[in-house]
């Protein structure tokens, strides 16, 4: 889609937010997992994650969220790993959604989507069996933009609506996590000086 083409019409943008909700229900149907309730009619609910380090010091970790296609700033939440000692992104992630899942006043999301591939997930959906819960939860590696589900990768269909989507919350936690990491390092560093 070329930036013109929702100038000639204005209602692309909420029909291309229904064709991924569609495209997103029939993955996650085809790949086990048994939905609640339809995607459609309603904005969906994305918590996107990732960890951000430099040789094991300073961990952060992010937590975005998408209503619908849009940001949702105020439910933004940052984290400093507590637990994992080193470098280990696979603890790290599961670290932080035992954090998040222990706020019962927070919003669940309809979708969790990480910043990496099986290894992240996996822990992911440990963390979410743990507790109980049902929340589908995606992968989504940088490079090749390979969509990490259940115990593989999918490839999604380049430009697609859904993957553009996907794309737009991973890069959106992986900027917060990083910006965080950053503050913590300066910190640091004018603790030094």
């Amino acid at each position: 889609l070329k930036p013109e083409d929702y100038k000639e019409n204005p209602n692309l943008f909420n029909e291309t937010y229904q064709k991924s909700l569609l495209e997103l229900a029939s993955l996650l149907r085809a790949n086990g997992f048994n939905l609640q309730s339809e995607f459609t009619n309603k904005l969906l609910r994305i918590e996107g994650y990732d960890v951000s380090n430099l040789s094991g010091t300073n961990a952060t970790a992010s937590m975005v969220v998408f209503e619908g296609n849009e940001p949702l700033k105020t439910d933004y939440r940052k984290f400093r790993i507590k637990k994992t000692k080193g470098i280990n992104d696979f603890k790290m992630i599961k670290e932080v959604l035992e954090r998040r899942l222990n706020h019962k006043d927070w919003n669940l999301p309809d979708l969790i989507l990480v910043d990496g591939g099986l290894g992240q997930l996996k822990k992911v959906s440990e963390a979410l069996k743990e507790k109980g819960l049902m929340i589908p939860a995606l992968g989504l590696a940088k490079r090749l933009e390979r969509l990490a589900i259940n115990d593989k990768y999918v490839n999604l269909k380049s430009g697609s609506g859904l993957l553009n989507l996907l794309i737009a919350v991973r890069n959106e936690s992986h900027r917060f996590a990083k910006n965080y990491h950053k503050l913590l390092r300066l910190r640091e560093v004018f603790k030094k000086s």
